[in-house]
Order: C-alpha cells, then sequence, then structure tokens
C-alpha cells in the first residue's frame, strides 16, 4: 500500500513491536500483584491483632455471662493457640492455616461453639511469652492429661477477673504486638512496635 507521494505505509505492527508490548503489559502486572501482597502482608499483623483482642474481650464478657470460667493458652513460639471452657472439651478444629483467619466474613466470633477448640493464625505470625507482671503459667482447666510447663494460659473468671498474662504477637516480616491482661480487671492492652523495636502510633 502507497501514499499518493509513492512511499510505502505499514499496515500492521511488527512482531518486534508486539513482544515490547506483551513484555511491558507482563511487567506492569507483577508489579500490581505485588503490590497488592505487600498491603496484605503489612495489615496482616494489626488486623489479627485487633482479632485476638477482640476475642479475649469477648471472652471474658461470655465467661461473665454464662458464668463459667474460659482459658485461652498457647506454646511458645508457635502459630497456634487453644480455647477452652470449664468443664468441657477441646472441641473441633478451626482447621489448618489459610485465608480462612485472614477473611474477615469467615471470623471466628467469641459468642460461637466453634471458638472452642485449636486455632491457627494466619502464615507468618506467631505468639511469644511476653514480659511484665501477667506473664506467668497457670494450670489448664483440662484435666486427664500431662500439662505442659511451657504453655501459656490465660482464664477469665466469672466475676471479669483474669489470671493475667502477657505475651507477643510477632509477625515474621518484623513487627510486634505485645498484649496485657490484667488480672484484677482482666482488661487487654496491646501495643505495637515496629521492625525496630520502637512503638508504631494506631
Amino acid at each position: 500500500m502507497t501514499n499518493p507521494i509513492g512511499r510505502r505505509v505499514r499496515s500492521a505492527f511488527t512482531i518486534l513491536e508486539m513482544l515490547l508490548v506483551i513484555t511491558v503489559i507482563v511487567m506492569a502486572t507483577g508489579l500490581i500483584v505485588a503490590s497488592i501482597d505487600g498491603i496484605r502482608e503489612a495489615y496482616r499483623l494489626p488486623r489479627t491483632a485487633d482479632d485476638l483482642r477482640g476475642l479475649l474481650a469477648g471472652l471474658r464478657a461470655r465467661a461473665m455471662d454464662e458464668a463459667s470460667t474460659f482459658e485461652f493458652s498457647f506454646e511458645p513460639d508457635s502459630s497456634k493457640y487453644r480455647v477452652r471452657k470449664a468443664g468441657g472439651d477441646a472441641g473441633g478444629s478451626h482447621g489448618a492455616p489459610s485465608e480462612v483467619d485472614v477473611d474477615p466474613m469467615a471470623r471466628i466470633e467469641f459468642d460461637q461453639d466453634d471458638v472452642i477448640g485449636e486455632h491457627d493464625l494466619p502464615a507468618g505470625l506467631s505468639l511469644l511469652e511476653g514480659r511484665g507482671d501477667g506473664s506467668r503459667a497457670t494450670a489448664s482447666l483440662q484435666t486427664g492429661e500431662e500439662t505442659d510447663v511451657r504453655r501459656k494460659t490465660l482464664r477469665f473468671l466469672p466475676d471479669g477477673s483474669a489470671t493475667g498474662l502477657a505475651f507477643i504477637l510477632k509477625d515474621a516480616g518484623g513487627g510486634e504486638v505485645h498484649f496485657h491482661v490484667r488480672g484484677l480487671t482482666g482488661s487487654v492492652k496491646t501495643a505495637r512496635k515496629g521492625a525496630d523495636g520502637k512503638d508504631v502510633l494506631p
């Protein structure tokens, strides 16, 4: 095909141009996916900390409402925690680590029976032993089994008080949330720290 001047006009893209466009699209897609993953990781720690704080406050409320004792426990340096009710068993498992624990629509509710049992934190998070007045080992409510002395246990009592416990929610990618449950009032205090160990404002 020629124009009126007689020069040849190209009517299609060359293979090189097509490959260049495809390469740019693939690179842009990779950058977008990486940024989305980064955002999810950035919110993983504060989101799970909020869920845990709500769970503990809910267990305290449920202990008073049902005039019963509820127990929250974990082994240090693990990604699992357990909830028990006085006189009950461990119940079923919440399942393997997956997006279920990250999805707010599938969040464990403290007033449902599903809260009783073993639960997994989202991948990359773990529970550590804390320091402070509330950090102490408490015997488990469960009878007929050997008690693990490493296991940290927190009890919420019917009068609204608790046995007291300090622990840390740690992100493998950096950052921590320090929990402190007061024994007299059962109130839950949290403080978030960055990868450099300094306090992070909410």
